[in-house]
């Protein structure tokens, strides 16, 4: 199978529903942390302290989030420029329950490849800079 199959076979289409969820995700992300959400042009979803984070949410699908080539670069290049540390954070939202995992750095990845977490050592990592 070529990589534009896969991509095509593992695309989940967005819902208003699932918009929701996302957004749900992202405002209780911002709380936990004590941070700012931005708007959906910016390019990162949260900022607090120097730590600009990015929010994707599994709402169903497969176990690996994408950050389109442009949109990393983009990311990259404003966390860079303005001096803020980018990270991942994901929120898993399946079956009624939530689970949240992190990786340091923007980019498309597998949850294997990310740590699972809780809110408040999330705040612990990212916001005190604490090692997990």
């Amino acid at each position: 199978m070529s990589r534009a199959e896969r991509a095509a076979a593992s695309h989940v289409p967005q819902s208003t529903v699932k918009k929701g969820i996302a957004r749900s995700g992202e405002a209780q992300i911002a709380r936990a942390l004590g941070g700012n959400r931005l708007s959906q042009t910016d390019a990162f979803d949260i900022l607090v302290g120097r730590n600009a984070i990015e929010v994707k949410t599994i709402v169903d699908g497969g176990d690996k989030i994408t950050i389109h080539p442009d949109s990393r670069h983009r990311k990259i290049s404003w966390a860079k420029s303005n001096r803020y540390q980018p990270w991942t954070v994901v929120v898993v939202a399946r079956g009624g329950k939530l689970a949240y995992f992190y990786k340091e750095g923007v980019g498309s990845f597998r949850l294997t490849a990310m740590t699972r977490t809780g809110l408040r050592w999330l705040k612990r990592i990212i916001v005190n800079g604490e090692a997990a």
